[in-house]
């Protein structure tokens, strides 16, 4: 990994500044009410995650779901806090950029381990890059490095056992460390380090001693976590969860929203009732939402992806592609039949999407290399200013809602 890393060190920096450029800009564009209002953001409770990434006095009860969120979060942000209000921003506003600089920061670590991974699957530095890039063009980008959310930190912890994998790391402290991390952003990421370790150690002793050192470590943390912020929610309190078990089951919907919307969302945005509040959902398109240039994208997209998660299962199985595709099973099932509409999630999972629709790029290798990466920057570049043209409908649809409201 070193060795790629500094053969790359150009591109590494680049892509890292792409990507945190754009979340930046994106974060500015993003309406501060709309941001505000609970679950109108495809069911996000956006005002919550910015009180327990920023205040150690909020209500952190939570964090059963986010075990160690805050206690890994507030160091970064608290200095950046101060560091805002002392050059005269309000409290309030202060808050969400110490919020917001943490995630595009995290935008940036994302597109540097897409593109490592990448390079590692058998794609060349210019496809790599490429790929960092139709990372960034998706939906699923633009529309949750926008603003502060868990998603997105989550998707590094998700990322790195995978690159451990990938580059045969076998330190125990680096294992220990990435299972830590990914058990302590979301409970379910836990699933991604326990398929890389077990992927890497088989079921020997050395995973069970990962897993056991694992929740050790962790409770040791949840102890301190407790003691310095006394309203975090202990982990693995799932009686409340059980409400978010879903009653009915759209199989078409799901699919849908968790492999097309993501990247490439045919229909609008639109807001729908569910539940107690009105929220922005990307539903099943009609004829009303056809588009061809649309469809014809996200009928590539599919065929791409498809086509990756073949070769990863059958032509040329490894397993970091084997590791990737459980892990994206894993997460479909997961969100078939658990929480609002798997776009809610979608951070988490599709940077594992993209690699995978990448590594569906090595079947054109030699004289067809020039189309596959011509292929890869224009659907990029396409995505990028479609995606974009919904997030604008998506602000706009919410600053009308919250116009009625009020």
């Amino acid at each position: 990994m070193e060795r790629i890393a500094i053969k790359n060190q150009k591109e590494l920096i680049f892509g890292f500044l792409i990507a945190f450029i754009l979340s930046v800009f994106l974060f500015f564009l993003f309406p501060y009410a709309v941001r505000q209002e609970p679950n109108l953001w495809f069911g996000a409770d956006i005002g919550r995650v910015i009180s327990n990434m920023v205040d150690p006095l909020s209500n952190l009860y939570r964090l059963k779901v986010h075990p160690l969120f805050s206690l890994l979060i507030l160091p970064v942000t608290s200095p950046i806090f101060w560091l805002a209000k002392s050059i005269g921003l309000e409290i309030d506003m202060s808050r969400v950029i110490a919020a917001q600089v943490v995630v595009s920061i995290s935008a940036g670590i994302v597109w540097v381990l897409v593109y490592c991974l990448a390079i590692k699957i058998g794609l060349s530095r210019v496809v790599s890059f490429g790929v960092g890039l139709l990372f960034l063009s998706t939906s699923a980008f633009q529309f949750w490095w926008s603003t502060p959310e868990t998603y997105p930190l989550g998707a590094v912890t998700i990322l790195l056992p995978f690159l451990l994998l990938a580059f045969d790391i076998k330190s125990r402290k680096a294992w220990l460390t990435t299972s830590v991390g990914t058990l302590s952003i979301t409970t379910t990421n836990w699933i991604a380090s326990l398929i890389a370790s077990l992927t890497r150690f088989g079921p020997k002793k050395r995973f069970r001693e990962l897993t056991l050192n694992t929740f050790i470590v962790f409770i040791i943390l949840i102890c301190v976590q407790k003691s310095y912020f006394p309203s975090a929610g202990l982990p693995f309190q799932l009686g409340e969860e059980v409400n978010y078990i879903k009653k009915n089951t759209r199989p078409f919907e799901t699919f849908y929203q968790f492999f097309v919307a993501p990247v490439v969302p045919v229909s609008m945005p639109e807001i729908v009732r569910d539940g107690e509040y009105p929220q922005l959902e990307f539903l099943l398109p009609s004829w009303r939402d056809f588009s061809l240039i649309r469809f014809a994208l996200a009928l590539c997209w599919l065929l791409l992806l498809m086509n990756g998660i073949f070769l990863s299962l059958f032509r040329s199985a490894d397993s970091v592609g084997l590791a990737l595709v459980v892990f994206v099973a894993f997460e479909f099932i997961l969100h078939s039949i658990y929480g609002d509409t798997p776009f809610l999630y979608s951070a988490h999972y599709v940077p594992i999407l993209v690699l995978l629709a990448g590594k569906g790029l090595k079947c054109w290798e030699g004289k067809k290399r020039r189309y596959m990466v011509a292929f890869v920057y224009v659907l990029a570049s396409s995505l990028l200013i479609l995606n974009f043209i919904y997030l604008d409908k998506a602000f706009e649809l919410g600053r009308l809602y919250l116009a009625i409201k009020f």
